[in-house]
């Protein structure tokens, strides 16, 4: 599919007229060693939060892990499953 210049402008002035709402004032704060130590300790599920925090992976993907998708040699995880 071909856009021609025309077709482009006219998208383009459309997308110009949009006005984004604003979100407000972000109070982000980043989670230091000593912050983390303590969600470690109060929490039941302490090594579920523990992996999550240190690869990333999404509540799901934690949920769906199994033994076979861990490597210890190698030091890898495979997420094949997500659950929901």
């Amino acid at each position: 599919m071909e856009l021609r210049l025309t077709t482009w402008k006219s998208y383009r002035i459309q997308a110009d007229a949009h006005i984004i709402p604003a979100i407000g004032q972000l109070n982000i704060q980043e989670l230091r060693p000593d912050h983390l130590q303590k969600l470690y300790s109060d929490i039941r599920l302490g090594p579920a939060f523990i992996v999550l925090m240190a690869t990333g992976l999404r509540r799901g993907e934690l949920l769906g892990l199994r033994w076979r998708n861990i490597d210890f040699d190698n030091k890898f995880l495979t997420v094949e499953e997500n659950l929901v």
